[in-house]
């Protein structure tokens, strides 16, 4: 256990600092199952075969500079990014080869394109794969071997309050009616078992099995319906796709955490009872995909480009990408560190407001630091810094700063001499990778 919380902490900070420099990162890191019940009422019969027709589109060719190798994240935590692009086949296949350049193993789809009222339009009507398919072959072959698929419950003919339209605008309530729970499970067993890959109704190219599956998208906010009923939801789906496939990861809702009540909240120390976070987790996303284009018009242009909701590049209506930010070279910097470490510890330090980590893997040693202020920095502040000793071996170091800057592409390395194997640098806020050298 303090093998994952050394490794989340590391990972949940150094990103946060990432963010606060000059770019944004987000994280949803839920992968734990709640179960809970609601009481029952009579659901009317359907059919019971679990043969299920499905439609998809004529996939788009895939190009022979596709066939990337798998990235796997090793036995650690895996880093990935999120909300992906799916909603035509030409968007998830221009977005999947550039990000294909991050080199980081995991990656999961904007959920609203797949939601259950946009695979199966009425309760007979075929399930629709086609924008799935296209974000599981084209992330595949980009190298990303830890997708993470979302399926969201809302339906306009099935949702207990769907609101207006097929848009689904004001809905209350996005569970499904009793009445159509069976409906519903029979969606979620189809899918699991459309990329379970074992060998039966696969979908054609399936490189390695999808073994997460998230039920719901931000509880409180497009997950508004009370507990209690979304973790009887939570309940049926979670069984219906352990019958799918039995060693699949079920997670419940990311919870977005602004209209949480921290009023109780008197020291910093609590906020992990809050939120829950650091226990278990194994799969890690820092950023959106791409600026979300509803948030690019004038009306909307605060959560694009460099705020906290906004992603790491810009494209155009083709959906050809037009500049790439700095947290995509930060997060591309970061998976040729940190994938598939073997182990990361943090080192005690005489001032706690000191974060060093020891990093080790395939037999190398490095580290990674930066001062926490234990403070938010409003523009304006002095930036503080903080001095550090750091026994690290060898004739001399190599000190590698975060990436940050806009226009920067690869990271400055700086070299330090070490006397007596010991490195003295000053540290910001600006996360530096330390790694030791010997001769010239």
């Amino acid at each position: 256990m303090a093998k994952i919380l050394d490794s989340t902490s590391l990972l949940h900070t150094l990103s946060g600092m990432i963010k606060n420099i000059v770019i944004k990162t987000r994280f949803h890191f839920c992968l734990l199952v709640l179960l809970g019940r609601a009481s029952g009422q009579t659901v009317v019969p359907i059919e019971t075969s679990t043969g299920i027709d499905a439609v998809t589109e004529r996939p788009l060719p895939i190009s022979a500079d596709y066939a990337r190798p798998l990235v796997k994240p090793g036995n650690g935590i895996a880093i990935g990014i999120e909300y992906a692009l799916i909603n035509n086949q030409r968007a998830a296949a221009n977005h999947a080869k550039v990000f294909g350049d991050l080199g980081v193993p995991a990656v999961k789809h904007y959920a609203g394109h797949v939601q259950w009222g946009e695979m199966q339009r009425s309760p007979d009507a075929p399930i629709d794969f086609t924008r799935l398919d296209a974000f599981v072959r084209e992330y595949q072959a980009n190298g990303f071997s830890v997708l993470t698929i979302c399926l969201k419950p809302h339906s306009p003919w099935a949702s207990i309050d769907p609101g207006l339209g097929r848009r689904m605008i004001n809905a209350r309530n996005a569970s499904p009616k009793l009445v159509y729970m069976e409906h519903f499970e029979r969606w979620i067993e189809a899918v699991v078992r459309r990329y379970n890959m074992d060998g039966v109704d696969d979908m054609p190219g399936l490189r390695a099995p999808i073994t997460y599956l998230e039920i719901g998208s931000e509880f409180s906010s497009y997950q508004p319906e009370p507990v209690e009923v979304y973790l009887h939801t939570l309940e049926r789906a979670y069984k219906a796709a352990k019958r799918a496939a039995p060693n699949i990861k079920v997670a419940h809702a990311a919870f977005l955490t602004t209209p949480v009540d921290l009023s109780r909240v008197t020291h910093p120390g609590q906020y992990e009872s809050v939120f829950a976070a650091e226990q278990g987790i194994e799969v890690i996303n820092l950023s959106f995909t791409t600026d979300l284009p509803l948030l690019t018009g004038r009306l909307g242009r605060a959560g694009a480009g460099i705020s906290a909701w906004g992603g790491m590049v810009r494209h155009n209506f083709r959906h050809e990408v037009q500049e790439r930010y700095p947290n995509f070279y930060s997060i591309q910097q970061m998976g040729r560190h940190l994938n598939a470490y073997d182990s990361i510890k943090r080192l005690d330090m005489r001032d706690d407001s000191l974060r060093v980590y020891e990093i080790n893997r395939r037999g190398d040693t490095y580290w990674v630091a930066w001062l926490n202020p234990k403070k938010i920095l409003l523009p304006g502040d002095s930036a503080p810094t903080i001095d550090l000793t750091l026994t690290t071996g060898g004739t001399h170091a190599v000190i590698e700063p975060v990436i940050t800057r806009i226009g920067q592409t690869t990271p400055d390395q700086k070299k330090i001499e070490t006397p007596k194997g010991k490195a003295t640098l000053t540290l910001s806020t600006h996360p530096v990778y330390i790694f030791a050298g010997n001769g010239a």
